[in-house]
Protein backbone atom coordinates (compact mmCIF):
# COMPACT_ATOMS: atom_id res chain seq x y z
CA UNK A 1 0.00 0.00 0.00
CA UNK A 2 1.40 3.28 -1.28
CA UNK A 3 -0.38 6.69 0.38
CA UNK A 4 0.23 10.30 -0.79
CA UNK A 5 -1.10 12.87 1.27
CA UNK A 6 1.03 15.82 0.24
CA UNK A 7 -0.15 17.30 -2.86
CA UNK A 8 -3.03 15.35 -4.80
CA UNK A 9 -3.94 12.54 -2.06
CA UNK A 10 -3.23 9.06 -3.64
CA UNK A 11 -3.95 5.76 -2.79
CA UNK A 12 -2.58 2.26 -4.20
CA UNK A 13 -3.39 -0.76 -2.26
CA UNK A 14 -2.28 -3.79 -4.46
CA UNK A 15 -0.99 -1.98 -7.27
CA UNK A 16 -4.38 -0.36 -7.84
CA UNK A 17 -5.69 3.41 -7.37
CA UNK A 18 -8.10 4.01 -5.22
CA UNK A 19 -8.24 7.71 -4.88
CA UNK A 20 -10.56 8.53 -7.20
CA UNK A 21 -13.44 6.04 -5.20
CA UNK A 22 -13.31 8.36 -1.65
CA UNK A 23 -16.46 9.85 -0.94
CA UNK A 24 -15.72 13.34 -2.21
CA UNK A 25 -13.46 16.16 -0.24
CA UNK A 26 -14.93 15.26 3.27
CA UNK A 27 -13.89 11.34 2.25
CA UNK A 28 -10.91 12.62 1.57
CA UNK A 29 -9.94 15.41 4.54
CA UNK A 30 -11.12 11.88 6.56
CA UNK A 31 -9.42 9.62 4.86
CA UNK A 32 -5.54 11.60 5.55
CA UNK A 33 -7.04 12.72 8.67
CA UNK A 34 -6.90 9.30 9.87
CA UNK A 35 -3.96 8.57 8.25
CA UNK A 36 -2.27 10.57 9.88
CA UNK A 37 -3.66 9.83 13.71
CA UNK A 38 -3.44 6.29 12.71
CA UNK A 39 -1.46 5.59 15.71
CA UNK A 40 -3.34 7.29 18.27
CA UNK A 41 -7.03 6.59 19.69
CA UNK A 42 -9.39 8.90 17.45
CA UNK A 43 -12.35 9.72 19.42
CA UNK A 44 -16.49 10.68 16.93
CA UNK A 45 -16.50 13.95 18.47
CA UNK A 46 -12.25 14.44 16.80
CA UNK A 47 -13.87 13.16 13.95
CA UNK A 48 -16.93 15.48 13.50
CA UNK A 49 -13.89 18.59 14.38
CA UNK A 50 -11.63 17.67 11.80
CA UNK A 51 -14.10 17.50 9.36
CA UNK A 52 -16.44 20.29 10.14
CA UNK A 53 -15.23 22.49 12.18
CA UNK A 54 -17.31 24.80 13.94
CA UNK A 55 -20.47 24.11 11.47
CA UNK A 56 -21.61 21.00 11.72
CA UNK A 57 -23.95 18.87 9.46
CA UNK A 58 -27.95 19.07 10.78
CA UNK A 59 -27.20 15.16 11.33
CA UNK A 60 -23.17 15.03 12.23
CA UNK A 61 -24.00 11.36 13.40
CA UNK A 62 -25.20 10.06 10.09
CA UNK A 63 -22.51 11.96 7.94
CA UNK A 64 -19.87 10.66 9.48
CA UNK A 65 -21.16 7.80 9.68
CA UNK A 66 -21.96 7.44 5.59
CA UNK A 67 -18.17 8.91 5.41
CA UNK A 68 -16.88 6.38 7.35
CA UNK A 69 -19.04 3.97 5.59
CA UNK A 70 -17.73 4.88 2.20
CA UNK A 71 -13.83 5.37 3.09
CA UNK A 72 -14.32 0.98 4.32
CA UNK A 73 -15.32 0.11 1.08
CA UNK A 74 -13.01 2.53 -0.67
CA UNK A 75 -9.77 0.71 1.12
CA UNK A 76 -10.91 -2.92 1.70
CA UNK A 77 -9.27 -4.99 2.89
CA UNK A 78 -7.83 -2.24 4.55
CA UNK A 79 -9.18 -2.63 8.33
CA UNK A 80 -10.36 -0.71 10.84
CA UNK A 81 -9.65 -1.20 15.24
CA UNK A 82 -12.71 0.76 15.99
CA UNK A 83 -12.16 4.32 14.62
CA UNK A 84 -8.31 3.96 14.07
CA UNK A 85 -6.96 3.23 10.79
CA UNK A 86 -5.05 -0.02 10.57
CA UNK A 87 -2.32 0.44 7.70
CA UNK A 88 -0.54 -2.70 6.86
CA UNK A 89 3.10 -2.17 8.53
CA UNK A 90 4.40 -2.31 4.92
CA UNK A 91 2.36 0.79 4.07
CA UNK A 92 4.42 3.64 2.80
CA UNK A 93 2.78 7.13 3.45
CA UNK A 94 4.82 9.77 2.29
CA UNK A 95 4.76 12.33 5.66
CA UNK A 96 6.45 9.46 7.40
CA UNK A 97 8.89 9.07 4.81
CA UNK A 98 9.45 12.63 5.17
CA UNK A 99 9.71 12.68 8.59
CA UNK A 100 12.33 9.62 8.46
CA UNK A 101 14.32 11.45 5.99
CA UNK A 102 14.42 14.58 8.17
CA UNK A 103 15.57 12.36 10.98
CA UNK A 104 18.35 11.04 9.05
CA UNK A 105 19.19 14.77 7.75
CA UNK A 106 19.62 15.63 11.40
CA UNK A 107 21.99 12.81 12.42
CA UNK A 108 23.88 12.95 9.66
CA UNK A 109 24.68 16.77 10.47
CA UNK A 110 25.37 15.76 13.87
CA UNK A 111 27.65 13.73 12.61
CA UNK A 112 29.04 16.27 10.09
CA UNK A 113 28.36 14.17 7.22
CA UNK A 114 27.20 17.03 5.06
CA UNK A 115 26.62 14.88 1.52
CA UNK A 116 24.47 12.52 3.16
CA UNK A 117 22.80 15.74 5.35
CA UNK A 118 22.20 17.44 2.13
CA UNK A 119 20.96 13.94 0.73
CA UNK A 120 18.49 13.52 2.76
CA UNK A 121 17.44 16.76 3.61
CA UNK A 122 16.47 16.79 -0.68
CA UNK A 123 13.91 13.45 -0.30
CA UNK A 124 11.79 15.35 2.96
CA UNK A 125 11.90 18.76 0.77
CA UNK A 126 10.92 16.90 -2.56
CA UNK A 127 8.13 15.02 -0.85
CA UNK A 128 6.39 17.73 1.09
CA UNK A 129 6.73 20.67 -2.13
CA UNK A 130 3.93 19.06 -3.49
CA UNK A 131 1.57 19.84 0.01
CA UNK A 132 -1.04 23.13 -0.92
CA UNK A 133 -2.02 22.75 2.73
CA UNK A 134 0.58 26.11 3.33
CA UNK A 135 -1.31 28.32 0.95
CA UNK A 136 -4.57 27.06 0.79
CA UNK A 137 -5.22 27.15 4.35
CA UNK A 138 -6.74 23.39 4.23
CA UNK A 139 -7.19 22.34 7.56
CA UNK A 140 -6.56 18.63 8.73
Amino acid sequence: MRVQLCGRVCIEIDGARRDSRLPGPQGRRLFCYLTIRRFAAVTRPDLCAALWGDQPPAAPDSARNALLSGLRTTIQPVAFDGLRLALPASAWVDIDAARDAIHRAESAVALGAWGRAWGAAQVSRDLVARAPFRESGYRL
